[in-house]
Protein backbone atom coordinates (compact mmCIF):
# COMPACT_ATOMS: atom_id res chain seq x y z
CA UNK A 1 0.00 0.00 0.00
CA UNK A 2 2.72 2.54 0.51
CA UNK A 3 5.00 1.84 -2.24
CA UNK A 4 1.59 2.53 -4.38
CA UNK A 5 1.40 5.88 -2.26
CA UNK A 6 4.98 6.50 -2.82
CA UNK A 7 5.01 5.48 -6.74
CA UNK A 8 1.26 7.71 -6.95
CA UNK A 9 3.08 10.50 -5.23
CA UNK A 10 6.16 10.36 -7.57
CA UNK A 11 3.83 10.72 -10.86
CA UNK A 12 2.00 13.50 -9.05
CA UNK A 13 5.14 15.26 -8.43
CA UNK A 14 7.11 14.81 -11.74
CA UNK A 15 3.60 15.85 -13.09
CA UNK A 16 3.87 19.02 -11.41
CA UNK A 17 7.34 19.94 -12.22
CA UNK A 18 7.05 19.66 -15.73
CA UNK A 19 3.85 21.80 -16.00
CA UNK A 20 5.99 24.72 -13.84
CA UNK A 21 8.85 24.05 -16.30
CA UNK A 22 6.54 24.27 -19.22
CA UNK A 23 4.40 27.33 -18.14
CA UNK A 24 7.90 29.21 -17.13
CA UNK A 25 9.02 28.42 -20.83
CA UNK A 26 5.87 29.45 -22.54
CA UNK A 27 5.84 32.80 -20.70
CA UNK A 28 7.57 36.08 -21.89
CA UNK A 29 7.43 34.64 -25.72
CA UNK A 30 5.96 35.82 -28.48
CA UNK A 31 3.38 32.97 -29.36
CA UNK A 32 5.12 32.28 -32.90
CA UNK A 33 8.08 31.24 -31.25
CA UNK A 34 6.54 28.33 -29.01
CA UNK A 35 5.97 24.70 -30.04
CA UNK A 36 4.61 22.15 -27.39
CA UNK A 37 5.82 18.84 -28.39
CA UNK A 38 4.10 16.36 -26.77
CA UNK A 39 5.26 12.66 -26.22
CA UNK A 40 8.72 13.86 -25.67
CA UNK A 41 10.93 10.62 -23.26
CA UNK A 42 12.19 10.59 -19.86
CA UNK A 43 12.44 6.83 -20.10
CA UNK A 44 16.04 5.23 -20.87
CA UNK A 45 15.58 4.90 -24.70
CA UNK A 46 18.43 6.46 -26.00
CA UNK A 47 17.43 6.54 -29.64
CA UNK A 48 14.15 8.08 -28.48
CA UNK A 49 16.19 10.50 -26.02
CA UNK A 50 18.35 11.45 -29.00
CA UNK A 51 15.26 12.19 -30.96
CA UNK A 52 14.49 14.78 -28.65
CA UNK A 53 17.56 16.60 -28.39
CA UNK A 54 17.50 16.55 -32.35
CA UNK A 55 13.89 18.06 -32.26
CA UNK A 56 15.27 20.98 -30.07
CA UNK A 57 18.14 21.23 -31.99
CA UNK A 58 16.08 21.35 -35.55
CA UNK A 59 13.64 23.93 -33.75
CA UNK A 60 16.22 26.29 -32.60
CA UNK A 61 18.94 25.92 -35.40
CA UNK A 62 15.77 26.11 -38.15
CA UNK A 63 12.65 27.42 -37.24
CA UNK A 64 13.68 30.19 -34.71
CA UNK A 65 11.23 28.23 -31.99
CA UNK A 66 11.30 27.25 -29.03
CA UNK A 67 10.29 23.70 -27.88
CA UNK A 68 7.94 22.92 -24.86
CA UNK A 69 8.20 19.04 -23.61
CA UNK A 70 5.42 17.70 -22.54
CA UNK A 71 6.37 13.93 -21.70
CA UNK A 72 4.74 10.94 -22.91
CA UNK A 73 3.14 9.55 -19.74
CA UNK A 74 1.92 12.81 -18.60
CA UNK A 75 -0.27 13.58 -21.76
CA UNK A 76 -3.67 11.31 -21.07
CA UNK A 77 -4.62 12.40 -17.75
CA UNK A 78 -3.70 15.98 -18.09
CA UNK A 79 -4.87 16.71 -21.46
CA UNK A 80 -7.01 19.94 -20.30
CA UNK A 81 -4.12 21.61 -18.28
CA UNK A 82 -2.23 21.13 -21.70
CA UNK A 83 -5.02 22.38 -23.49
CA UNK A 84 -4.98 25.47 -21.37
CA UNK A 85 -1.58 25.90 -21.48
CA UNK A 86 -1.37 25.64 -25.44
CA UNK A 87 -4.37 28.24 -25.63
CA UNK A 88 -5.49 29.55 -28.76
CA UNK A 89 -1.94 30.08 -30.39
CA UNK A 90 0.57 28.08 -29.29
CA UNK A 91 1.85 25.26 -31.93
CA UNK A 92 1.33 21.63 -31.36
CA UNK A 93 3.44 18.73 -32.51
CA UNK A 94 4.11 15.18 -31.82
CA UNK A 95 7.30 13.76 -30.89
CA UNK A 96 9.26 11.29 -33.26
CA UNK A 97 9.76 7.93 -33.57
CA UNK A 98 8.49 4.51 -34.23
CA UNK A 99 5.16 4.70 -32.90
CA UNK A 100 1.91 4.96 -35.56
CA UNK A 101 0.96 1.49 -35.61
CA UNK A 102 0.57 -1.61 -34.26
CA UNK A 103 3.59 -2.21 -32.36
CA UNK A 104 3.68 0.15 -29.72
CA UNK A 105 -0.35 0.84 -28.75
CA UNK A 106 0.54 2.55 -25.78
CA UNK A 107 2.04 5.63 -27.90
CA UNK A 108 0.03 5.07 -30.81
CA UNK A 109 -3.18 5.84 -28.23
CA UNK A 110 -0.83 8.54 -26.64
CA UNK A 111 -0.36 10.33 -30.11
CA UNK A 112 -4.35 10.07 -30.98
CA UNK A 113 -5.22 11.59 -27.51
CA UNK A 114 -3.26 14.67 -28.71
CA UNK A 115 -4.92 14.41 -32.22
CA UNK A 116 -8.71 14.37 -31.05
CA UNK A 117 -7.77 17.05 -28.16
CA UNK A 118 -6.71 19.93 -30.48
CA UNK A 119 -9.53 20.11 -32.94
CA UNK A 120 -8.65 22.35 -35.59
CA UNK A 121 -5.16 23.76 -34.77
CA UNK A 122 -2.55 22.60 -36.89
CA UNK A 123 -0.93 19.39 -35.37
CA UNK A 124 2.98 18.37 -36.72
CA UNK A 125 3.96 14.39 -36.45
CA UNK A 126 7.42 14.76 -36.31
CA UNK A 127 9.19 12.29 -38.58
CA UNK A 128 7.43 8.80 -37.52
CA UNK A 129 7.74 5.02 -38.79
CA UNK A 130 4.37 3.98 -40.00
CA UNK A 131 3.79 0.22 -39.40
CA UNK A 132 0.04 -1.38 -39.34
CA UNK A 133 0.40 -5.50 -39.07
CA UNK A 134 -2.32 -7.28 -41.15
CA UNK A 135 -4.46 -7.76 -38.19
CA UNK A 136 -5.24 -4.29 -37.23
CA UNK A 137 -6.74 -2.71 -40.39
CA UNK A 138 -9.21 -1.58 -38.11
CA UNK A 139 -6.87 0.49 -36.18
CA UNK A 140 -5.84 1.77 -39.52
CA UNK A 141 -9.36 2.67 -40.46
CA UNK A 142 -9.69 4.57 -36.92
CA UNK A 143 -6.72 6.50 -37.56
CA UNK A 144 -7.80 7.63 -41.01
CA UNK A 145 -10.97 8.20 -40.42
CA UNK A 146 -9.76 10.49 -37.19
CA UNK A 147 -6.73 12.27 -39.94
CA UNK A 148 -9.61 13.29 -42.17
CA UNK A 149 -12.00 14.78 -39.54
CA UNK A 150 -9.59 16.47 -38.01
CA UNK A 151 -8.42 17.83 -41.08
CA UNK A 152 -4.99 19.65 -39.85
CA UNK A 153 -2.61 16.68 -38.82
CA UNK A 154 0.66 16.92 -40.94
CA UNK A 155 2.31 13.27 -40.67
CA UNK A 156 6.31 13.16 -41.69
CA UNK A 157 6.86 9.16 -42.38
CA UNK A 158 11.07 9.09 -41.73
CA UNK A 159 11.30 6.50 -44.83
CA UNK A 160 10.19 5.65 -48.21
CA UNK A 161 8.15 2.53 -46.90
CA UNK A 162 5.70 4.24 -44.42
CA UNK A 163 5.76 6.91 -46.84
CA UNK A 164 4.65 4.44 -49.14
CA UNK A 165 2.51 2.65 -46.97
CA UNK A 166 0.40 5.30 -45.18
CA UNK A 167 0.05 7.29 -48.80
CA UNK A 168 -0.60 4.29 -50.84
CA UNK A 169 -1.86 1.57 -48.79
CA UNK A 170 -3.55 3.39 -45.60
CA UNK A 171 -4.58 6.29 -47.72
CA UNK A 172 -3.56 8.86 -44.69
CA UNK A 173 -3.74 12.17 -45.82
CA UNK A 174 -1.07 15.05 -45.59
CA UNK A 175 1.53 12.68 -45.29
CA UNK A 176 5.27 14.01 -46.26
CA UNK A 177 8.72 12.60 -46.28
CA UNK A 178 11.55 13.72 -43.25
CA UNK A 179 14.11 11.98 -42.54
CA UNK A 180 14.40 10.39 -38.83
CA UNK A 181 15.72 13.15 -36.74
CA UNK A 182 18.58 12.16 -35.79
CA UNK A 183 20.57 12.14 -38.91
CA UNK A 184 20.07 15.68 -38.86
CA UNK A 185 22.90 15.85 -36.27
CA UNK A 186 26.41 16.53 -36.43
CA UNK A 187 29.65 16.02 -34.49
CA UNK A 188 29.13 19.66 -33.50
CA UNK A 189 25.78 19.19 -32.16
CA UNK A 190 27.46 16.21 -29.63
CA UNK A 191 31.15 16.28 -27.83
CA UNK A 192 33.10 13.66 -30.16
CA UNK A 193 36.23 12.24 -28.03
CA UNK A 194 39.78 12.55 -30.08
CA UNK A 195 40.42 8.71 -30.70
CA UNK A 196 44.02 7.46 -31.01
CA UNK A 197 43.46 3.57 -30.58
CA UNK A 198 39.71 1.34 -31.31
CA UNK A 199 40.07 -1.75 -30.03
CA UNK A 200 36.92 -3.58 -29.65
CA UNK A 201 33.82 -4.56 -31.44
CA UNK A 202 30.68 -3.87 -30.22
CA UNK A 203 27.63 -5.50 -30.41
CA UNK A 204 24.46 -3.49 -29.88
CA UNK A 205 20.88 -5.71 -30.48
CA UNK A 206 17.34 -5.79 -29.94
CA UNK A 207 15.96 -7.92 -27.19
CA UNK A 208 11.85 -6.26 -27.66
CA UNK A 209 9.22 -7.26 -29.76
CA UNK A 210 10.93 -5.53 -32.81
CA UNK A 211 13.81 -8.22 -33.07
CA UNK A 212 13.80 -10.92 -35.27
CA UNK A 213 15.40 -14.67 -35.04
CA UNK A 214 18.58 -13.97 -37.11
CA UNK A 215 20.33 -17.07 -35.62
CA UNK A 216 22.16 -18.67 -38.51
CA UNK A 217 23.01 -14.88 -39.59
CA UNK A 218 24.43 -13.75 -36.59
CA UNK A 219 26.28 -16.69 -35.62
CA UNK A 220 28.26 -16.93 -38.73
CA UNK A 221 29.12 -12.91 -37.76
CA UNK A 222 30.11 -13.64 -34.60
CA UNK A 223 32.61 -16.79 -35.51
CA UNK A 224 34.35 -14.55 -37.72
CA UNK A 225 34.64 -11.47 -35.15
CA UNK A 226 35.85 -14.56 -32.76
CA UNK A 227 39.59 -12.87 -32.78
CA UNK A 228 38.09 -9.60 -31.53
CA UNK A 229 37.34 -7.93 -28.23
CA UNK A 230 33.47 -8.38 -28.41
CA UNK A 231 31.39 -6.24 -26.09
CA UNK A 232 28.04 -6.12 -25.23
CA UNK A 233 26.10 -2.42 -25.29
CA UNK A 234 22.79 -1.42 -25.97
CA UNK A 235 21.05 1.78 -27.09
CA UNK A 236 18.40 1.03 -23.43
CA UNK A 237 19.39 1.89 -19.84
CA UNK A 238 17.23 0.64 -17.00
CA UNK A 239 16.98 4.63 -15.19
CA UNK A 240 15.54 7.94 -15.90
CA UNK A 241 16.97 10.28 -18.13
CA UNK A 242 15.48 14.18 -17.86
CA UNK A 243 15.96 16.40 -20.83
CA UNK A 244 18.74 18.63 -18.99
CA UNK A 245 20.79 15.18 -18.96
CA UNK A 246 19.87 14.16 -22.43
CA UNK A 247 22.76 15.88 -24.30
CA UNK A 248 25.27 14.21 -21.99
CA UNK A 249 23.91 11.09 -22.02
CA UNK A 250 23.41 10.82 -25.72
CA UNK A 251 26.80 12.37 -26.55
CA UNK A 252 28.45 9.20 -23.76
CA UNK A 253 26.88 6.49 -25.87
CA UNK A 254 28.23 7.81 -29.40
CA UNK A 255 31.86 8.12 -27.79
CA UNK A 256 31.16 4.58 -26.85
CA UNK A 257 30.49 3.69 -30.38
CA UNK A 258 33.32 5.80 -31.17
CA UNK A 259 35.85 3.71 -29.50
CA UNK A 260 35.20 0.78 -31.45
CA UNK A 261 36.75 -0.89 -34.21
CA UNK A 262 33.20 -2.24 -35.61
CA UNK A 263 29.67 -1.80 -34.24
CA UNK A 264 27.28 -4.58 -35.49
CA UNK A 265 23.70 -3.37 -34.55
CA UNK A 266 20.02 -4.23 -35.45
CA UNK A 267 19.06 -0.96 -33.31
CA UNK A 268 18.04 2.31 -36.21
CA UNK A 269 19.75 4.52 -33.60
CA UNK A 270 22.72 2.19 -32.84
CA UNK A 271 23.33 2.92 -36.98
CA UNK A 272 22.80 6.32 -36.67
CA UNK A 273 24.82 6.95 -33.57
CA UNK A 274 27.60 5.03 -35.40
CA UNK A 275 27.76 7.13 -38.44
CA UNK A 276 27.96 10.25 -37.13
CA UNK A 277 31.03 8.62 -34.62
CA UNK A 278 32.10 8.07 -37.51
CA UNK A 279 32.67 4.09 -36.78
CA UNK A 280 32.48 1.38 -39.08
CA UNK A 281 28.74 0.04 -38.78
CA UNK A 282 27.31 -3.87 -39.37
CA UNK A 283 23.54 -3.18 -39.86
CA UNK A 284 20.85 -6.17 -39.43
CA UNK A 285 17.48 -5.97 -40.48
CA UNK A 286 14.75 -6.16 -37.43
CA UNK A 287 11.30 -7.18 -37.66
CA UNK A 288 9.57 -3.86 -39.73
CA UNK A 289 11.20 -1.89 -42.94
CA UNK A 290 12.26 1.67 -40.56
CA UNK A 291 15.99 0.53 -40.14
CA UNK A 292 16.61 -0.43 -43.67
CA UNK A 293 14.60 2.84 -44.62
CA UNK A 294 16.70 5.10 -42.23
CA UNK A 295 19.89 3.72 -43.79
CA UNK A 296 18.79 4.72 -47.28
CA UNK A 297 19.04 8.21 -46.17
CA UNK A 298 22.65 7.47 -44.99
CA UNK A 299 24.23 5.20 -47.02
CA UNK A 300 26.61 7.19 -48.62
CA UNK A 301 28.68 6.67 -45.37
CA UNK A 302 30.41 3.68 -47.32
CA UNK A 303 31.41 2.95 -43.76
CA UNK A 304 27.93 1.88 -42.61
CA UNK A 305 26.35 -1.54 -44.38
CA UNK A 306 23.22 -3.03 -44.62
CA UNK A 307 22.67 -6.95 -44.56
CA UNK A 308 19.50 -9.10 -44.21
CA UNK A 309 19.26 -12.91 -44.81
CA UNK A 310 19.64 -12.55 -48.59
CA UNK A 311 23.07 -11.32 -47.96
CA UNK A 312 25.50 -13.72 -49.29
CA UNK A 313 28.87 -11.96 -48.83
CA UNK A 314 29.15 -10.97 -45.58
CA UNK A 315 32.63 -12.20 -44.83
CA UNK A 316 33.57 -9.62 -47.38
CA UNK A 317 31.50 -6.71 -45.99
CA UNK A 318 32.88 -7.33 -42.35
CA UNK A 319 36.73 -7.22 -43.28
CA UNK A 320 36.31 -4.22 -45.30
CA UNK A 321 34.40 -2.22 -42.69
CA UNK A 322 37.47 -3.81 -39.95
CA UNK A 323 40.07 -1.66 -42.71
CA UNK A 324 38.15 1.31 -42.04
CA UNK A 325 39.96 3.44 -39.77
CA UNK A 326 39.32 7.34 -41.07
CA UNK A 327 35.69 8.21 -41.33
CA UNK A 328 33.50 10.92 -41.17
CA UNK A 329 30.03 11.47 -41.40
CA UNK A 330 28.45 13.47 -44.20
CA UNK A 331 24.77 14.68 -43.70
CA UNK A 332 24.47 17.46 -45.96
CA UNK A 333 22.45 15.86 -48.40
CA UNK A 334 20.02 14.51 -45.60
CA UNK A 335 19.78 17.71 -43.94
CA UNK A 336 18.59 19.76 -47.26
CA UNK A 337 15.42 16.92 -46.89
CA UNK A 338 14.74 18.73 -43.50
CA UNK A 339 13.66 21.47 -46.04
CA UNK A 340 9.78 19.90 -45.79
CA UNK A 341 9.63 20.55 -41.88
CA UNK A 342 10.88 23.85 -41.93
CA UNK A 343 8.04 24.89 -44.47
CA UNK A 344 5.64 22.97 -41.80
CA UNK A 345 6.93 24.65 -38.59
CA UNK A 346 7.31 28.05 -40.44
CA UNK A 347 10.58 29.45 -38.85
CA UNK A 348 11.35 31.83 -41.61
CA UNK A 349 8.35 33.76 -40.44
CA UNK A 350 8.92 34.45 -36.72
CA UNK A 351 11.74 36.33 -34.88
CA UNK A 352 14.87 35.07 -33.58
CA UNK A 353 14.80 33.57 -29.55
Amino acid sequence: MMKLFLKKAKHSGMFFFFFFRAMLASFGRPNKNKIFVFGTPIHGNLGDQAIAYAEQAFLKQECNRKMIEIPSQFVEKYMGIWRWLVGRNGRVAIHGGGFVGSIWPNEDRMLRKVVSSFEGKQIIILPQTVYFDSEHSQMVDSFRDLLVSHGAVDICAREIYSFSAATKDYYFPNVKLVPDMVTYLTKNDVSIDEVANRDSVLLCLRHDREKVNRGKTLEKIEKMLAPEKLILTDTVVGHSIYPWQRRRTVSNKINEFRHARLVVTDRLHGMVFAAIAGTPCLVLSNNNYKIKGVYEWIKNNMYVRFVDEQTDNIHEIVTSLLMMTKNSYENDAVREKFGVLRELVGGNNVPKI
